[in-house]
């Protein structure tokens, strides 16, 4: 018996580059600072030494209907080879807080980021599941019928190397020229 291969994009996460990504919601001057920091945070990611994964982004930056006032993120990662030294990940982690504290990431960057280490198997399953529930559900605030929030879709962008961010930082250039023009 022959089975065809699902098509992974016809469900959330929809996987996209980062620089579609950017063409799809640079829309608004608010919207490509969003963005600016969203490089900036990727840039950050990759100079702690995290290089493997991927972002799963949902919440109001992807509605179209309203101005949203950060990206949610969540950034599921595969541990640097030196965070194998426990000292060494600690230490990481607690000097560099604009990258694995949410509310400091939301100051520095606009982002609501939130870190999901998936050498893990146990805790990336939870959190696999926690962050698909809540990423694919609209938040109750925004419904129109409080008791039964509809289902809303979410991306996922590849957290590549270093050379995967020229194309989204000239997405947003793009982004800001057209914005610019009277």
């Amino acid at each position: 018996m022959s089975e065809a291969r699902p098509d992974i994009n016809t469900m959330s996460p929809y996987v996209v580059p980062a620089h579609e990504f950017a063409e799809r919601f640079a829309f608004s001057p608010g919207r490509t600072r969003l963005l600016h920091g969203f490089c900036d945070l990727r840039r950050r990611l990759r100079e702690v030494g995290i290089v493997q994964g991927f972002h799963w982004i949902g919440g109001s930056f992807l509605r179209i209907d309203r101005e949203p006032s950060d990206i949610d993120i969540v950034t599921f990662h595969v541990a640097p080879p030196a965070w194998a030294d426990e000292e060494v990940r600690r230490a990481v982690m607690s000097t560099e807080t604009d990258v694995f504290e949410c509310g400091r990431s939301k100051e520095v960057y606009g982002c609501d980021a939130r870190m999901v280490e998936i050498a893990h198997f146990a805790s990336f399953a939870r959190w696999t599941l926690y962050w698909s529930t809540l990423f694919s559900t609209e938040k109750a605030s925004f419904a129109r019928d409080k008791a039964a929030p509809r289902r809303v879709g979410f991306i996922q962008v590849p957290l590549l190397a270093p050379a995967d961010d020229e194309p989204l930082r000239d997405a947003l250039a793009a982004a800001e020229a057209k914005l610019a023009r009277p």
